[in-house]
């Protein structure tokens, strides 16, 4: 009789086991497993990124510069560098200091982040995001003035680095600012790289030192950041 009480209170003890690790909710509900000795050992770091020229032009060179403090010995290894999910690059941490340039980034806005990777005694972080804007780039306007009292006349402007594929597409536009007020030009998408723009008589008039600019507009995603000025005169 004694032995019989053993076996049911042995089966009493363990079912519970049984049925938590095998009918429970479909995972065993097991202890996390313990830290690797090695990540608890590593000294914390801070990431911290910077910009060298911030807006940028298209085409122009941007040195994205992380450095890297940490709370034991001086961080070594290699940082990341990411444009939101895609990889930019790597660079090795010279004194705790990791430098990377790019010159191919398109325009609009760009979430940089650098990555610190870690070493064997201080553990991985990660910088807060640089939001890089790159402008687009009027290389060119024909013609580049004209003479007060002009009837109006059709810009033709040339660039690069515009949204999609680093060219013009229809939303950007023009714009024409004198004295500090802008206005809006009529404008039409021609091809890639080229727009042409109506300069109405009403801005000949007079003489003036007038500038233009384009700029992606798009009531849904929000505007892209403006072009580089080009001056445009109109002389008496």
């Amino acid at each position: 009789m004694k032995k019989t009480y053993r076996i049911a209170l042995c089966l009493f003890v363990l079912l519970p086991v049984v049925f938590s690790v095998g009918w429970g909710s479909g995972t065993a509900q097991l202890p996390d497993p313990p830290i690797p000795q090695t990540d608890v050992m590593r000294s914390r770091t801070t990431t911290i990124l910077s910009s060298s020229v911030n807006p940028s032009k298209c085409g122009q060179a941007v040195t994205f510069t992380a450095t890297v403090t940490s709370a034991g010995p001086t961080a070594t290894g290699e940082v990341k560098f990411w444009n939101a999910t895609t990889a930019l690059g790597t660079a090795t941490l010279l004194d705790g200091v990791a430098k990377l340039t790019k010159s191919t980034l398109g325009y609009g806005f760009h979430w940089i982040t650098a990555q610190y990777l870690g070493d064997s005694a201080s553990a991985k972080s990660r910088s807060p995001v640089v939001i890089q804007v790159v402008r687009p780039l009027i290389k060119s306007l024909s013609p580049a003035s004209a003479t007060a009292g002009s009837s109006s006349l059709t810009l033709a402007i040339t660039g690069l680095c515009f949204p999609k594929g680093n060219s013009f597409v229809p939303g950007t536009q023009a714009f024409w600012v004198a004295n500090g007020i802008a206005t809006q030009l009529a404008t039409t998408f021609v091809n890639r790289s080229m727009l042409t723009a109506v300069i109405p008589d009403s801005l000949l008039n007079t003489a003036v030192t007038a500038h233009i600019y384009v700029q992606y507009l798009d009531p849904l995603e929000g505007n892209g950041p403006k072009s580089n000025l080009v001056r445009f005169n109109v002389t008496d």
